[in-house]
């Protein structure tokens, strides 16, 4: 099954607005995925790319990304609408050499990040880093986002988001919840 909509859009939601209301990076090229490139991609163009480079399908939606061999990548999970994709959010290990190679590797491939407070990443690949969203804006309003949570419950994840498909997909599901509410309002008028 797919990650949950409402768990999903809230995660990537949480990363759009780090990287809109408190600004992004200047814009890169097109965001590309295990060569597949992520805007208008279709899932099963994506999962396609995905099982060659070496994810293994854990349920549907759902899949084993450490035998891909980037490092501190352990899971990922789809967002889509549809058969279009619209984002994969990864979960990361927490910290230790592992994250610190992967964030070597993200800066290596698109420079330092950066952050809701609107202040450019010196050392986001150093060892240790603050607990935050950080972002790359690219062409086509695709966005990656590495956020490490203050609660060392939550998850740390990266997510390749589009980020035009995550707003219309978000306002279709509040029209929705309106519509509901408003039928239901209607049904009870009587009883209150």
């Amino acid at each position: 099954m797919f990650l949950s909509r409402a768990l999903f859009i809230q995660s990537a939601f949480v990363a759009v607005i780090a990287a809109t209301s408190f600004g992004a990076t200047a814009q890169q090229a097109e965001l590309t995925l295990y060569g597949a490139r992520l805007k208008d991609a279709t899932v099963e163009s994506f999962v396609s790319a995905a099982i060659a480079a070496g994810a293994k399908r854990k349920t549907d939606g759902e899949f084993d990304a450490r035998a891909i061999g980037v490092p501190a990548l352990e899971s990922f999970s789809l967002l889509a609408s549809g058969k279009n994709l619209i984002g994969v959010q990864f979960k990361v290990e927490r910290s230790g050499p592992n994250d610190e190679k992967l964030r070597q590797m993200l800066v290596t491939k698109y420079g330092e990040p950066q952050t809701k407070s609107l202040r450019r990443v010196q050392k986001f690949a150093s060892q240790y880093i603050g607990d935050d969203s950080y972002t790359w804006t690219f062409a086509h309003e695709m966005l990656l986002t590495y956020k490490k949570p203050f609660f060392s419950s939550e998850a740390t994840t990266l997510t390749y988001v589009d980020k035009g498909k995550l707003d219309a997909l978000e306002r279709a599901a509040n029209a929705v919840e309106q519509r509901d509410a408003s039928k239901k309002v209607q049904s009870h008028s009587d009883k209150f």
